[in-house]
């Protein structure tokens, strides 16, 4: 009987090691799908060349993996070393890599916002103030446009400021143009020169609005390239 006995304990013990074996290697299956992932969409990206805003769309689409480090048997991890070591590493991985896809969706919200502005700027970008009524008229306009479908936007918390901004900057355009408009209406030339003369300036003060955005989506980029580079 003893000799059953022992041979019982022993296969219970064999049968607890190959079980905790099993939650150990579940872990590192489940961090290195993860990786494999992030490995798996750079692979993907067309080239070097590739946009910021493209390759989050690229890799956003392909972080897909479960990164809640959860297996069936994780008691394991109170008593097999190795276990827990697999389980720690799991998590510190899972973190990241959760980190990464909270910022790809952050930047997919920032790509989706740019060609949005986009949108709302272009109608005034074919058009030439040479001095003609039409045009002039034509210009109000589509600044008015402009404003109205910025105004309308809902950009993400990290291009708030910069939304503001560009706002602000087509709203003092559309005043100006407004100017001219009634001055050219009116006649009133001295009116029109003092107004045309501030367009430069707030011309210049839209663009440095721009140039805000794009070194948001600069900052976001290097976020996104520090935290694969911690994968």
């Amino acid at each position: 009987w003893l000799s059953i006995v022992g041979l019982v304990i022993v296969l219970v013990c064999v049968g607890l090691l190959l079980s905790a074996d099993r939650a150990k290697r579940s872990y590192e299956l489940q961090a290195a799908t993860m990786l494999r992932t992030v490995e798996t969409a750079d692979m993907k990206l067309p080239s070097s060349e590739t946009s910021a805003v493209d390759t989050a769309k690229t890799l956003h689409e392909y972080l897909s993996a479960d990164s809640t480090c959860m297996v069936s048997n994780s008691v394991f991890i109170d008593w097999y070393p190795p276990a827990k070591a697999a389980h720690d590493d799991c998590l510190a991985v899972g973190k990241t890599y959760n980190d990464l896809r909270a910022a790809l969706s952050t930047m997919k919200a920032m790509s989706m916002y740019i060609t949005a502005a986009e949108s709302a700027i272009k109608p005034t970008l074919g058009l030439a103030a040479d001095g003609e009524y039409g045009v002039i008229t034509d210009l109000n306009a589509s600044w008015a446009g402009a404003v109205t479908s910025l105004s309308n936007l809902k950009p993400p918390a990290k291009l708030l400021s910069a939304h503001k901004t560009l706002v602000s900057g087509a709203s003092e355009i559309s005043t100006i143009w407004q100017q001219l408009e009634a001055a050219q209406n009116e006649q009133k030339a001295d009116d029109f020169k003092a107004a045309e003369a501030k367009l430069p300036a707030a011309h210049e003060r839209l663009r440095q609005s721009s140039s805000e955005i794009r070194e948001r989506v600069l900052d976001q980029q290097r976020s996104i390239d520090e935290l694969v580079a911690d994968l």
